[in-house]
């Protein structure tokens, strides 16, 4: 069983423009308000690194990667080595037809966007054209992304711009995320380490906690133009992460409470320590934890897998 991960083009377009061209100046816009481009570009930056590490393969659509496809050399070097995989859907089947529905509607939360949601669909039919094309680009590419993730079985990392649209509906996965479930409970426990250590010391001050591996990997950079050759190197030294982490999804799809509470708690162990001992390692059966207060060394906290 391999890890997949249904990659959005519109994410991988920001990764090249930023890399290319440096970070935007521009806002892009949404329904409410406006949100500067840098900041959008930098956040698709950091999860593109932390999933090159943490999943085998990154599926795209073929039919929109002409977005970002000839425009970056490492991202193609990407799909020399078969991280990138650029996959042909069928989206005039059914079954992505039904699912794409179905979440469009399930994500129209207010009465304004379920009027117009359908003024695009009523649009598009007329004159093959949307009348609010942002609000398509967010609202139908999210629908159709996750009609997609369904047909290949894995799930989906969307654009910033369409996560915040599914943070703000009552919409859930059909299917459990190991990588994502691991890496929040990382970034959760994280945070509460700065949270614990900036209260002791009483300091006032505003704090960033970027992603481990993200962080991990802009450490080693000497310029941006390194950033995509240590993110392979970094994936190298995660094989039994990511062998873990298969292991762990084929027992939340097998829904097998035995074999989670295996999981569970690892995870809960290593929350404890990272708790009572902010400093050193310590040894569980075969798992070897390292804790920091400003990382978490998730990178030696697996069993080995030959």
């Amino acid at each position: 069983m391999t890890c997949q991960l249904l990659l959005d083009n519109w994410l991988l377009q920001d990764v090249s423009h930023a890399m290319r061209h440096g970070l935007s100046r521009d806002s892009g816009s949404h329904s409410y308000e406006s949100i500067p481009a840098a900041a959008i570009q930098i956040e698709c930056l950091l999860n593109f690194l932390a999933d090159i590490v943490t999943r085998d393969i990154l599926v795209v659509d073929e039919q929109f990667a002409y977005a970002w496809e000839n425009t970056y050399l490492p991202l193609l070097r990407l799909e020399d080595k078969n991280i990138l995989s650029i996959q042909k859907f069928n989206t005039k089947d059914d079954r992505f037809l039904d699912i794409r529905k179905f979440v469009a509607n399930d994500l129209c939360s207010t009465k304004s966007l379920e009027q117009a949601h359908k003024e695009n669909e009523e649009s598009w039919d007329r004159e093959k054209r949307t009348a609010h094309h942002f609000l398509s680009q967010i609202l139908w590419g999210t629908a159709g992304n996750i009609a997609r993730s369904s047909m290949i079985n894995a799930p989906y990392s969307p654009h910033p711009s369409r996560r915040h649209l599914l943070e703000q509906t009552t919409f859930m996965p059909s299917r459990p995320d190991a990588v994502e479930s691991t890496m929040e409970f990382i970034r959760q426990t994280r945070v509460n380490l700065f949270e614990e250590v900036r209260q002791r010391l009483k300091i006032r001050t505003t704090q960033i906690v970027l992603p481990p591996l993200a962080v991990e990997i802009i450490e080693s950079s000497s310029s941006t133009d390194d950033l995509f050759k240590v993110a392979l190197q970094v994936r190298n030294d995660y094989k039994g992460f990511r062998k873990y982490m298969n292991k762990y999804q084929e027992a939340l799809d097998s829904e097998n409470p035995r074999e989670m509470l295996v999981f569970k708690e690892v995870f809960d162990y290593i929350c404890a320590k990272a708790r009572t001992n902010s400093k050193g390692q310590e040894k569980y059966g075969d798992l070897t934890i390292s804790m920091g207060v400003g990382f978490i060394n998730f990178k030696k906290s697996v069993p080995k897998f030959d």
